[in-house]
């Protein structure tokens, strides 16, 4: 009867263990849902020095964290995690990001809801350097409403590698749903502001919003996920690792008829190199090439170095041609 009594209590106690771990489970779950409703814009704007592309507008129901954040978990990154063996980081890793806060979901006030809006472009210079006055782009881009209202601060940021010549910028804001609301059919301004010349073009648009939802095992995409290397990489991995030429095909511009396939016959991807904006390559404009080396299993330490040609088009990143491997 005793015995009995044991296993009962016992079950008891797995079933609170359980439950409790389910309910921290959702609620953390829930912590990592996000919505992220974007409008892909596509246009081109010659400035002075070069070129702006704007890619498209978004908007956030959610803040990334910071890195105060990140410091409560300090002890576990830098005491715990080292010491565990190495086929356990990556799963503990993972455990505990889940356990943990990292965004901010309330970005309202006064019981009003707010979002966090972002312009992303890309501006490629027809110069080889000097990308920078003071560490600032030549340009600001912002989005506005029709009356006037910022949404964005061109102060948002921008990346690239040093010795290239373009960069991916971002302009950011906050703004709250009684100024503004996706499901209402309103028009917006984007302005880019070219410093050198002071002159402002401006573009209207009437966006068509589309809404996706995230969650951890499907994470929101990343700052500067449309960087045109990214597509030199996937494309690179379909042809080498995956053998897939289905989805490499899918990279290609349409209107390329014949691609030198030839041309990519390797075996192992040794790095890519920085890109360059190119401005016109093939009859196409506003060009964009990477470097790539890589290396062949019948010629021992012997490294090739080639060139991928893209373009911008239709919102995306296509490939028009592969020159022939040299050796470096």
């Amino acid at each position: 009867m005793f015995a009995l009594y044991k296993k009962k209590i016992f079950a008891l106690i797995c079933l609170f263990v359980f439950t409790s771990w389910v309910l921290v489970s959702l609620y953390y779950y829930n912590k990592h849902v996000v919505t992220v409703t974007k409008y892909k814009v596509g246009e081109r704007i010659e400035v002075a020095e070069g070129i702006v592309i704007i890619h498209n507008v978004e908007i956030h129901d959610f803040k990334p964290g910071h890195f105060d954040m990140v410091d409560g978990l300090e002890w576990f990154y830098s005491s715990v995690l080292p010491k565990l063996p190495e086929k356990l980081q990556s799963p503990a890793y993972k455990i505990v990001s889940f356990y943990s806060d990292q965004y901010y979901i309330d970005i309202g006030a006064y019981n009003v809801e707010g979002r966090i809006i972002y312009l992303n472009g890309i501006f490629g210079s027809n110069n080889e350097k000097d990308l920078f006055v003071n560490d600032n782009l030549r340009i600001e881009a912002n989005v506005l409403l029709e009356n006037g209202r910022y949404l964005t601060n061109s102060g948002g940021g921008h990346g690239g590698y040093v010795e290239s010549n373009y960069r991916l910028f971002n302009s950011r804001g906050k703004f709250f749903l009684n100024e503004y609301t996706p499901a209402n059919d309103d028009n917006l301004i984007i302005t880019v502001k070219d410093e050198l010349s002071n002159e402002t073009h401006e573009l209207t648009i009437k966006p068509v919003w589309e809404t996706n939802k995230y969650n951890f095992f499907n994470r929101p995409p990343a700052q500067y996920s449309f960087c045109p290397d990214k597509t030199v990489s996937r494309f690179v991995r379909a042809v080498l690792y995956h053998e897939d030429l289905s989805t490499a095909k899918e990279i290609i511009h349409p209107q390329i008829i014949d691609f030198p396939w030839e041309n990519l016959e390797y075996d192992e991807w040794s790095r890519s190199g920085p890109t360059q904006y190119l401005d016109r390559y093939l009859e196409f404009d506003d060009v964009f090439s990477t470097r790539t080396a890589f290396s062949r299993s019948d010629d021992e330490g012997t490294v090739f170095e080639q060139v991928i040609y893209k373009v911008y088009y239709n919102g995306e990143w296509k490939i028009i041609d592969v020159s022939p491997p040299k050796s470096e």
